[in-house]
């Protein structure tokens, strides 16, 4: 490159970053502008109707949605304990109320409730100084394995997941004495799905298969982005109308094995 050339191109690059917001090491331009947005009160939800081998343990966490600086504040009751909490069967709108738990504070349960695999599921919340709040969910089918491809060595384990079109998500656990070892699938709709695990277990220890199928809404919940992310907009992820928060439905599988 001739002398000429080479000024010309260094004048260049230095005018280029004195014109520029940012020194060549930084991202970029970041937005100035602070959009303002409406508050709008309301509840604030997370219920999961969970089909397991228990009846009572679904459950609706309930408090009402507030701004940053309302958390502190002693006076403003984020705690919600006076709330009607109905759960209706979709086939033949029997009603289940679940109503505030006296051991678990803001959480509203109903010991008897135990969900049908393949139903929808109704919520509806009622306050007196809030929005109703309304939401549906359609309980996953219990996850289950293909026995006969279940192989068990001294550095492996592996099975075939048979999933099934309403799940939408899975999380497989194998847990042990000596570890928990945890593994996330996002459903492509019915078929076999492959699992494997080098669990570290000694001769006669005893492992626990553990595997969540979740419905639509949790799906949704569990794989939203959460970090927070300085000059980024996240949108606020929820699954309910007339408020804030996920409603959905897990399904869940456990199987005990010996080495």
């Amino acid at each position: 490159m001739k002398r000429s050339n080479k000024i010309t191109f260094a004048i260049f690059v230095v005018v280029l970053i004195g014109t520029a917001c940012d020194l060549p090491t930084e991202p970029g331009p970041q937005p100035t502008t602070i959009i303002k947005t409406k508050f709008e009160r309301g509840l604030n939800i997370l219920g999961i109707l969970r089909l397991d081998d228990s009846t009572g343990t679904s459950f609706i966490h309930v408090e009402q949605a507030c701004r940053t600086e309302e958390i502190y504040d002693v006076e403003f009751p984020i705690i919600i304990e006076d709330a009607e909490v109905v759960v209706r069967k979709a086939t033949d709108t029997t009603t289940y109320l679940f109503e505030a738990d006296t051991v678990w504070a803001w959480t509203y349960t109903n010991p008897d409730f135990f969900p049908t695999a393949g139903e929808q599921y109704a919520l509806t919340i009622t306050h007196s100084e809030l929005d109703t709040l309304t939401a549906t969910t359609e309980v996953p089918v219990k996850p289950a394995i293909d026995t006969t491809t279940l192989t068990i060595s001294e550095s492996i384990l592996s099975f075939d997941l048979l999933t099934t079109t309403d799940t939408y998500l899975y999380d497989v656990y194998l847990i042990s004495p000596s570890d928990s070892l945890h593994s996330r699938f996002s459903n492509q709709g019915e078929g076999v799905l492959p699992v494997a695990f080098n669990p570290s277990v000694g001769p006669g220890q005893v492992m626990t298969i553990h595997i969540y199928g979740y419905d639509a809404n949790l799906a949704e919940y569990l794989t939203a982005v959460t970090t927070i992310k300085y000059q980024t907009y996240l949108e606020t992820v929820t699954t309910v109308t007339g408020g804030y928060g996920a409603f959905g439905s897990v399904s869940v599988f456990k199987m005990e094995l010996s080495q």
